[in-house]
């Protein structure tokens, strides 16, 4: 049986990798970010609810679950468009 020679160069530059690795983790380096998460429906949900009441869905849930203040105190009123009021034609003579 015939082994492959070992290539040195390239064990090589695997351990410094490795050991390069070990000492960013143990400073809290990450080199591989998280790409950003596209927006999904929840998320607008969630912010239009965070908008809406003021507090995140879990903060009002946990009020709402342990009386602490009614939805009526927290939740502000969102205001409908009004439609143009129809002045009064005068009379006619």
């Amino acid at each position: 049986m015939e082994e492959k020679p070992v290539n040195f160069y390239k064990l090589l530059q695997q351990r410094i990798a490795e050991h390069a690795e070990k000492d960013l983790a143990r400073y809290g380096i990450n080199l591989n970010q998280p790409t950003p998460k596209p927006v999904t429906r929840q998320r607008k949900w969630l912010d239009k609810f965070k908008r809406i009441h003021g507090m995140s869905y879990s903060t009002w849930l946990y009020k709402k679950k342990h009386s602490q203040g009614t939805t009526e105190e927290t939740t502000q009123p969102v205001e409908a468009p009004s439609l143009p009021q129809d002045e009064p034609t005068p009379a006619l003579a």
